[in-house]
């Protein structure tokens, strides 16, 4: 248990994702439960589709389908998840973040800074993600740290494929 735990904090810490992919090719047994949180944590990772996260997606999938108080859209992306581990306060940062920058892709009124009574609508930009004619990245660009790696600038450096549950370098 202790070598899986030291190699799994190496892989996490890694700046090269592939690390974790790696590990989980492997016996992971002895620590039950860390295959589905890595793998949901490279699910954090921009798709391939649109630049946005899993957690990004749920958000904007309960918006498009009518919900706007913060609340309910946060128990919607609650009920979207194998294992819930997002509280709300995270949850919010990551809706703020989505109202954010030169391209929101959802709208938070009256104000962004206080989601308590706020309602949130998407922008065209918004509409755009899961429809494919918007990437969120090479519209607005990127600054986060997921684990070990810092995707930032115009290009996400890595992003996540859904439909081969893998990561891949974001060389366009």
């Amino acid at each position: 248990m202790r070598e899986l735990a030291v190699a799994s904090w190496a892989a996490f810490r890694s700046p090269d994702p592939r690390a974790l992919e790696r590990l989980l090719e492997g016996d992971t047994g002895a620590l039950p439960f860390l295959a589905p949180a890595l793998r949901r944590h490279l699910e954090q990772f921009p798709s391939v589709a649109g630049g946005v996260s899993r957690t990004e997606r749920q958000a904007l999938e309960a918006v498009a389908a009518g919900l706007g108080d913060p609340r309910e859209i946060f128990r919607e992306s609650g009920r979207r998840e194998e294992a819930p581990f997002m509280g709300d306060a995270i949850f919010w940062l990551h809706l703020r973040r989505l109202g954010g920058g030169p391209r929101p892709l959802v709208s938070i009124a009256p104000d962004p800074a206080r989601l308590a009574g706020a309602t949130v609508r998407l922008t065209l930009a918004g509409e755009g993600v899961p429809a494919g004619s918007v990437d969120w990245i090479d519209v607005a660009g990127t600054d986060r740290w997921l684990g070990g790696v810092r995707l930032a600038g115009a290009r996400a450096a890595w992003r996540r494929d859904p439909r081969r549950g893998a990561l891949v370098e974001d060389a366009a």
